[in-house]
């Protein structure tokens, strides 16, 4: 890499972490205005935001480029968690306190709002990451808008909002269609229930997202967003915190909080599409990296393959 690409990947690295800032505080106020968005606006505005980012370069790093696409996930960051704690505001968890909250997860705003909030917790940290550990290579790809070929992740994301529109609108022309013998309430046992799944799902979600940022800061320099097949001289093997517990705790974080996004929509059909798509795309991945990791670390990467599990079942020959 050219010293001044280098250096247009520092300066638009630091911009853009200070223009996630920016956006969240301009998130926050937003939702608290009148104008904020709702939540069928807020779908659309995301999914505009992730289909566009298939038209730009993976390698671009101008910040007049990276600002405001930083500055549009801390925005929509902002957006969401300002609107769950308006919609969550002054309720205790005691008292039944946790029941209320289940059933205002059950209604049509909540859930939207926390699937933005883990999909923009996931892409801000990725940015920060490269922008801590690989400074010199900070361009969009930073971002992981566009994390695999042919718009495959926007589609995903995509389909993932319209199955909860349009399962939400069957939903609701099901439920007045029975009004008239009986009368819905915040605290009917149906939308306790949706309320219910949708927590835990966010909970999971927080959970894999934090597993793989762990991951990523735990292996800090040592980790990349595309595999290495060249040995570096100060790439060395991993096997403390989160590596303790599993071989890939980026790979596994990643494949809880994908799959979780679609529990906290209660999409049935994109659940399944996230679970399939996700195994096949790390069984395709991981024995070819450890294959490489062997190649690196020789003995030291078997021992620890012996000692540690891969982390998701079915996909490391090493495991068997």
């Amino acid at each position: 890499m050219s010293s001044s690409s280098a250096a247009s990947s520092r300066g638009a690295g630091h911009s853009s972490l200070v223009a996630v800032a920016l956006g969240v505080g301009l998130g926050l106020a937003l939702s608290h205005s009148d104008g904020a968005p709702k939540q069928g606006l807020t779908s659309l505005l995301v999914s505009a935001f992730l289909a566009a980012s298939n038209f730009i370069p993976q390698e671009a790093n101008h910040p007049l480029l990276m600002i405001p696409m930083a500055c549009c996930l801390g925005l929509f960051l902002g957006l969401s968690v300002g609107a769950v704690y308006g919609l969550l505001g002054g309720v205790s968890f005691g008292g039944g306190g946790i029941s209320v909250i289940a059933a205002k997860a059950g209604g049509d705003a909540l859930p939207i709002f926390l699937f933005v909030t883990l999909v923009m917790l996931f892409h801000i940290a990725e940015l920060a990451f490269v922008v801590f550990y690989h400074p010199d290579d900070v361009s969009f790809r930073s971002l992981m808008l566009s994390p695999v070929p042919y718009g495959g992740y926007s589609l995903a994301m995509i389909a993932a909002f319209a199955e909860y529109w349009l399962e939400s609108m069957l939903f609701s022309s099901l439920s007045s269609s029975s009004a008239s013998s009986s009368a819905a309430s915040p605290t009917t046992k149906g939308p306790w229930i949706g309320g219910a799944v949708t927590l835990v799902g966010f909970v999971f979600g927080l959970l894999g997202w934090g597993l793989r940022a762990a991951a990523l800061f735990t292996a800090q320099s040592n980790f990349t967003h595309l595999v290495a097949y060249f040995k570096v001289a100060d790439h060395t093997l991993v096997t403390s915190g989160v590596y303790g517990l599993c071989r890939h705790p980026g790979y596994v974080g990643w494949f809880l909080w994908s799959v979780s996004t679609q529990v906290v929509l209660r999409n049935p059909i994109c659940w399944v599409m996230y679970f399939y798509v996700s195994w096949r795309f790390f069984a395709g991945r991981i024995p070819p990296e450890e294959q490489t990791l062997l190649h690196f670390f020789g003995d030291a990467y078997m021992s620890y393959a012996r000692r540690v599990p891969c982390g998701i079942p079915g996909i490391s020959l090493l495991d068997s």
